[in-house]
């Protein structure tokens, strides 16, 4: 069926887009309208807005209303906003009830005019003459708009709500990437710390099997003379040192007993010679 609505659309009608997508492309009401502008059904073609914007598609469907309503096309607040939201098969729908009302009224026979033409008024091609009442019509068209805008309220609700689904699933991927990473990280350290650790075990199982070779006791021997004899130089070293500190000391004390002794020999010698003088 949608291959034969598209070749319906595209090659007989010839709309101003070629319609590739039913869903996508009749999503704002525009090329609805005017298909059935096309089709000598919707004479306000000017009225519409070619535009994908909430406020153009609640204009262009309920332009269409009462198109579709005369049409006896199944039409309601729940379609519109099917076919707004590009729900699959909305769309095709009212095309293929739209394409059997066209081909109805292509079939039925013509309406006299003379009536209309004496009093100057001309008829719609292929529409009854007898119209429903006007407050009947316009009672429905508030409800069928007022309904509308409530469907389209919700739609943006909803996008609103996926829109925030969309971002928190955003968060949690990075979550779990991040989460992914460290545990990477985590592991290449783990895996680092085990291979230092076995080199360590390696280093030490291979020094503890070098202290069993005779290479390994002779150095140990030549490092114990050698600490033996670097002891050894020091302690003469030390004990030289104290040595010729004390000598150094007992010359000190002999210089200054010296000179003590001096300065009292000097002492008695000048208090003896005062005695004498008196």
């Amino acid at each position: 069926m949608a291959e034969l609505l598209l070749r319906w659309i595209n090659h007989e009608l010839q709309l101003s887009t070629v319609v590739t997508n039913v869903e996508r492309d009749f999503s704002s009401g525009y090329l609805l309208g005017e298909l059935l502008y096309r089709l000598n059904l919707q004479h306000n073609l000017p009225d519409f807005l070619n535009s994908a914007t909430a406020d153009a598609k609640i204009l262009n469907f309920c332009l269409l209303e009462p198109t579709m309503r005369h049409l006896r096309v199944a039409f309601d607040a729940n379609t519109a906003a099917a076919i707004m939201n590009g729900h699959r098969g909305a769309a095709l729908q009212v095309l293929y009830q739209v394409k059997m009302a066209a081909e109805r009224l292509a079939r039925a026979p013509l309406v006299s005019t003379k009536a209309l033409e004496r009093h100057n008024v001309v008829p719609l091609h292929n529409m009854p003459t007898k119209l429903p009442k006007p407050a009947y019509d316009e009672a429905k068209h508030s409800f069928f708009e007022h309904s509308v805008r409530r469907h389209v309220r919700s739609l943006a609700s909803l996008r609103h709500e996926r829109e925030l689904k969309a971002e928190e699933h955003r968060k949690a991927e990075q979550y779990r990437e991040q989460q992914a990473r460290l545990a990477e990280e985590l592991e290449a350290t783990k895996a680092e710390r085990l291979h230092r650790a076995f080199l360590h075990s390696q280093y030490i199982k291979t020094a503890l099997d070098e202290t069993d070779s005779p290479a390994w006791r002779q150095a140990l021997q030549t490092k114990s003379e050698r600490e033996r004899r670097k002891a050894h130089f020091y302690q003469q070293l030390a004990a030289q040192r104290a040595r010729r500190s004390e000598q150094q000391l007992f010359s000190l004390r002999q210089t200054m007993q010296h000179d003590l002794d001096d300065f009292d020999g000097r002492c008695t010698s000048d208090t003896k010679a005062k005695r004498s003088r008196n």
